[in-house]
């Protein structure tokens, strides 16, 4: 019975220890470019990828009234995408955005 009960602790102390967080110390070097952009750097040299994030202030919360919509509009444009259209119905659409740059 004494044994059981040990036993019951020893496997919650260990449950325990294995469901803690782990953590990792990364050296993170940050600058910030003299247009004012804040750069986070980490480099690991057993891990070869790139990954890159930029964020900029934007979004509904920035539309003026006069342009209520846009930002929405925007992001329900850009993820529908033009996965179904093909080459040649595209066509007009890019001449019409390259005739309008003035």
């Amino acid at each position: 019975m004494f044994n059981k009960w040990i036993a019951a602790g020893l496997a919650a102390a260990v449950a325990c220890v294995l469901c803690l967080p782990a953590y990792a110390i990364l050296p993170i070097q940050q600058w910030q470019t003299p247009s004012g952009a804040r750069v986070y750097f980490v480099e690991n040299r057993d891990l070869p990828m790139l990954d890159v994030s930029v964020e900029f202030p934007a979004g509904s919360a920035y539309d003026t009234a006069q342009k209520a919509g846009t930002a929405a509009m925007a992001n329900r444009l850009m993820n529908l995408g033009a996965g179904g259209m093909s080459d040649a119905s595209r066509t007009p659409f890019a001449k019409r955005s390259w005739s309008s740059r003035g």
